[in-house]
């Protein structure tokens, strides 16, 4: 009876279960689907509907109220004219619209110069950044496309976690595009390219604007001094 009575409290205090253990230790350590939630960035998240809605729609309401403006402190011929250079810039001539007071001058600019050109495409362009910048996201449901420029998106940012360097050069890679007389490299070929190399909204729209500035200057400079050399040697507009 004293064996027995002796057992009695060693048994009341059995060790701790496999399974408790197995528990605890799950607590601590966040499985793969909390480490992939904690990884988001904000370039992973659709914008909210309300933001979205914003970028789309203000650059818009934006240089129709420029329109407005130019026509009441300006004068209504000048208006119509950065609309129709505005309009013409969109439907492909792009960026070359600022050789258009050079080349045909009063034939068909009475109230623009060159700089008002490069003008009407740096305000332009700068909108449209901003317009893709709200819908970038959605190349990515295209079906076929989307999950292609999905992986290619992803594969970069995980080259650029690694090697900090690559992020630096892809975003002077992406002016450096913008600039080029390239097919494809105006405002929404630059904020693609910036899209799939995994680069943030604000580093895409930043080294657009910048690279469009340049350019807007360079072809500015270039088409007054051609203006300037056809004056000079009496040459005729077309």
């Amino acid at each position: 009876t004293g064996v027995q009575t002796c057992a009695l409290p060693i048994l009341s205090n059995p060790p701790p279960s496999p399974t408790r253990t197995t528990s605890s230790s799950t607590a601590v350590n966040p499985g793969p689907a909390s480490v992939a939630s904690a990884a988001l960035l904000p370039e992973d998240v659709p914008l909210p509907k309300r933001t979205r809605t914003m970028m789309l729609v203000l650059p818009i309401v934006g240089l129709v109220l420029g329109w407005a403006l130019v026509r009441v402190f300006a004068t209504p011929g000048k208006a119509d004219e950065m609309a129709a250079a505005a309009v013409v810039s969109v439907l492909g001539f792009g960026t070359t619209i600022i050789f258009g007071a050079a080349i045909l001058g009063k034939t068909d600019f009475n109230s623009l110069t060159t700089f008002d050109l490069a003008l009407v495409v740096l305000v332009l362009n700068t909108a449209l950044a901003v317009v893709f910048g709200g819908a970038s996201d959605l190349l990515e449901k295209i079906p076929g496309l989307g999950p292609v420029l999905t992986r290619a998106r992803l594969q970069a940012r995980a080259s650029a976690a690694t090697r900090p360097w690559i992020r630096k050069w892809a975003t002077a890679g992406l002016a450096l595009f913008v600039i080029s007389p390239l097919p494809g490299s105006g405002v929404f070929g630059g904020g693609g390219v910036g899209r799939v190399a995994g680069l943030t909204r604000f580093r895409t729209f930043i080294s657009v604007c910048i690279a469009n500035a340049i350019v807007c200057a360079v072809y500015a400079l270039f088409a007054d001094a051609l203006a300037t050399w056809m004056h000079r040697n009496e040459m005729t507009t077309l």
